[in-house]
């Protein structure tokens, strides 16, 4: 029984994944993802994306030097950033199925994680060029070593 609750759950997890590639360039930028497309410029000095994140930006600027370093990476086209994004969501639902296993119900994994892939927010956001994913992302692994510190309070020590 568990084996296949187990299996359900890793088809809705890739089913959540394909939907957050699904058309991920299917529309053009909107102007708040023009800036931060503009702002992660890998061919200008990290002085100079702090000047530009400060003069535009009211979020952390965090999530621009990662763009601006996986732009570097992968070339610095418009339609790359948002595979980025796509990346973070999907790491997200691997988070949540993780997290879902320090749940003490263990029927409520599946609920959980239905929820989590077919959650239409979370796919659009997972489509857009802002940080969003990353901060859904942040958020599941605070969850996750709370609840792990909860369980076993030397679990950062043990480390």
């Amino acid at each position: 029984m568990e084996r296949q609750k187990n299996f359900i759950i890793f088809i809705v997890i890739l089913i959540g994944i394909f939907f957050r590639f699904y058309q991920i360039n299917y529309e053009d930028l909107w102007i708040d993802e023009i800036f931060s497309f503009w702002i992660a410029d890998p061919n200008i000095s990290y002085f100079e994306t702090i000047k530009r994140h400060n003069s535009i930006e009211q979020i952390p600027i965090f999530f621009n030097l990662i763009l601006k370093f996986f732009y570097s990476i992968f070339g610095y086209d418009v339609k790359i950033g948002r595979y980025l994004v796509a990346i973070l969501s999907s790491l997200s639902l691997i988070y949540c199925f993780i997290l879902s296993q320090e749940f003490k119900n263990k029927d409520f994994k599946l609920i959980f994680i239905f929820l989590i892939s077919f959650n239409i927010f979370l796919i659009k956001y997972s489509n857009e060029l802002r940080p969003y994913s990353l901060i859904v992302l942040l958020f599941i692994l605070s969850l996750l070593f709370f609840f792990r510190y909860l369980n076993n309070p030397d679990y950062f020590f043990n480390l």
